[in-house]
């Protein structure tokens, strides 16, 4: 079989390395279940937040998939604009197996991340041989960042998922010319961009892979499209449908606003990398897979998927450079490069070996470290949850103080409103109580903010654990003052 790659695959490599895939995938799996049942939380609650709502109200709803929707009301908006919710509604169904307790949507992101390393795995033998792809697949896993995101209610996981899917099945049509690999390798891409439509930059990579096998240009023209256009069906389906990414497409190509900035060039160079991709742990055998690869001119597919993915981040700066999770889509590169220079170290001899079965062994370690101060308080959600029931009647429209776009309180609360960003936005309120807000929530008691917002709001408040409930008691004919 041809290697995709034009590096040379040992077959007498020694198959009982296999077995560290397997440790790597168990430890995995068991270190991922510690809060298995935990709601949002610490780091990014608020995107996760925005997820689980969705999920919650698939379940609650028992709308079809085409009908997504977060507690946040907006006038113009009949659905959620978000992603494909694959991943919401495969929870959603998962909530009616074992109930809305979040461990459904948990393990949902636990399994995909568990096939992601396998099919990382198995693309990783290809283009770099088995003793690579073991320590590779341990480098993935115990990536920071990818360690940190199977902790949570993301989609983002399952999207590399998909990805690593995608490109292993492309492989496997490269070797075998067969049309089944073809289509389930586009399949898989499609899901993929989907969740993320910025990935498209892959097929820069697999450009690569049909140049590396000497595929002629007549073939490439046909073979490339093909995929592509087969890809991207779902994508531009749903974007049509539910109006997702048409307000941020006007932003899209204002990346130089973004790119050219100190924040970017810290994050992507001097932060990121070292202490979220690799880790400190695995560092040392990055750099010597680095060094290993330009000297032996080997590994150019890490090299050219680096390259597919900083293209896209580069463009996709104005979101990139805030949010960690766009970077997902690099770390398959870092840890098949840390691999090859775990795997160079191994081959070196007995000694080696030993400090190569140190890093591996401290690498789940220093994953944990590195993301111990990322997980938050979840007695606030429990607290506020267990009160409203008592207190809010389900169908009631509340507004609440929330920095999060809404996401956060109104997924705590499980109810739909509109969110002011501070409890004295004075006008904010009063809009969402001509809207139709029948209770306010705030994190202090009003006159701690305004004198005005008294006016708004009738008796005494009522504690949701840490927060005060009012009743708002504003009617349309109401002006700004209260009066």
């Amino acid at each position: 079989m041809e290697n995709p790659s034009g590096i040379t695959i040992n077959r007498s490599e020694n198959s009982a390395l296999r077995y560290f895939v397997y440790g790597a995938l168990i430890l995995f799996a068991l270190l991922h279940l510690y809060r298995v049942s935990a709601p949002p939380n610490g780091y990014h609650q608020w995107r996760e937040s925005d997820t689980a709502a969705v999920i919650l109200n698939f379940y609650q709803e028992n709308h079809s998939p085409l009908v997504p929707l977060t507690n946040e009301l907006k006038s113009s908006a009949v659905i959620t604009s978000i992603e494909l919710p694959i991943y919401c509604y495969l929870s959603a169904l998962g909530y009616f197996l074992l109930g809305p307790n979040h461990i459904a949507a948990h393990l949902l992101t636990i399994i995909a991340g568990c096939v992601g390393l396998w099919f990382f795995y198995r693309l990783t033998t290809l283009v770099a041989g088995k003793t690579a792809a073991v320590f590779s697949v341990w480098a993935l896993a115990f990536s920071p960042l990818y360690f940190f995101y199977n902790f949570k209610m993301m989609p983002e996981i399952m999207m590399i998922c998909f990805l690593l899917a995608g490109i292993y099945l492309f492989l496997r049509y490269i070797n075998n010319r067969s049309i089944s690999y073809f289509l389930l390798s586009a399949f898989c891409l499609s899901l993929a961009v989907s969740t993320k439509p910025f990935i498209l930059s892959i097929y820069i990579l697999l450009l690569y892979l049909l140049w590396k096998n000497k595929f002629k240009f007549k073939q490439i023209v046909w073979i490339i499209p093909l995929h592509f256009v087969i890809a991207i069906i779902p994508l531009l389906s749903w974007m049509i449908y539910s109006a997702w990414l048409v307000e941020r497409s006007t932003i899209i190509f204002s990346f130089y606003d973004y790119f050219f900035t100190s924040l970017f060039f810290k994050k992507f160079f001097l932060q990121w990398p070292y202490e979220l991709w690799v880790g400190w742990i695995l560092l040392p055998a990055f750099l010597y897979g680095l060094y290993k690869s330009i000297k032996n001119r080997e590994n150019r597919f890490n090299f050219v998927w680096m390259g597919a993915a900083f293209i896209a981040l580069v463009f996709m700066a104005r979101y990139s450079r805030q949010h960690d999770y766009y970077s997902l889509f690099l770390i398959p590169a870092f840890a098949g490069i840390t691999g090859y220079g775990l795997a160079s170290l191994y081959k070196k001899g007995k000694n080696w070996r030993i400090v190569v079965y140190i890093l591996i062994i401290l690498a789940p370690v220093g994953a944990f470290l590195r993301i111990a101060d990322r997980f938050g308080n979840i007695e606030d959600f429990y607290s506020i949850r267990r009160d409203v029931a008592d207190i809010i009647p389900p169908h009631s429209k509340v507004v609440v103080e929330d920095n999060t776009r809404g996401a956060l309180r109104l997924y705590q609360l499980n109810r739909k409103g509109w969110y002011v960003r501070t409890g004295d936005d004075y006008a904010g309120v009063l809009q969402a109580a001509k809207d139709g807000a029948e209770f306010l929530i705030v994190d202090r008691a009003v006159e701690t903010y305004n004198d005005s917002l008294r006016s708004f709001v009738t008796g005494e408040p009522k504690r949701l654990g840490p927060v005060y409930c009012y009743t708002l008691k504003i009617n349309d004919s109401t002006n700004i003052n209260g009066q």
